[in-house]
């Protein structure tokens, strides 16, 4: 008796087709789903948004004071911050240059977010007795400046890298929440938030 072999064909390069067309496909398919990194920077907690790179030239809101009566209101208007210097620091001095009661080398220096907190850090000559009008009026005036950045919510002022415990009678030893302005006081008086 003859035996008779069956030559059959090998299902090596078979396989190895199907597998690259999986893996061909499964990629295709992960490339067209949007990625975690795609997710929009409002809904990432503060530590994961993309900060802005503030030292670009950007319009701002710079804020000028004036009394109603007892009432402080600060006018907005735009203006342009130069390029390389950082927007927030621009429009706190903008706005720092209009008060007659702040010493003329009283500036910020540098200001740094992390997690909505903003730090400015001002010169020396900022750190000085204030009158009850005069704090408020330095006070929401920062406040009000520095909430027109949507990365800020509260601002720790500090002087040549230290925190302060008063301006004037005011406790600023703790971080304060930032002051949107009215509603009157924003209605076409300036440009839009800076986003970028």
């Amino acid at each position: 008796m003859t035996k008779s072999v069956k030559k059959g064909r090998s299902t090596g390069p078979l396989f190895l087709v199907v597998c690259g067309l999986a893996l061909v496909g499964g990629l295709t398919l992960y490339v067209q789903q949007p990625a975690a990194r795609d997710v929009p920077a409002a809904q990432l907690r503060p530590e994961a948004r993309p900060q802005p790179d503030r030292t670009k030239s950007q319009e701002v809101r710079s804020y000028t004071p004036r009394y109603e009566g007892e009432d402080l209101k600060l006018k907005a208007s735009p203006a342009r911050s130069p390029e390389g210097t950082d927007a927030r620091v621009f429009a706190v001095n903008r706005y720092l240059e209009q008060l007659p009661m702040v010493p003329r080398g009283a500036r910020a220096r540098s200001c740094v977010v992390k997690d909505g907190l903003a730090t400015v850090d001002f010169t020396g000559e900022f750190d000085r007795t204030y009158g009850t009008e005069d704090e408020q009026t330095v006070l929401k005036g920062i406040l009000t400046v520095m909430a027109q950045f949507p990365e800020v919510d509260r601002v720790q002022v500090t002087v040549d890298g230290r925190p302060i415990e008063t301006l004037g009678s005011v406790e600023i030893s703790q971080p304060l929440p930032v002051e949107r302005p009215e509603p009157d006081e924003a209605n076409g008086a300036g440009p839009t938030p800076p986003t970028s």
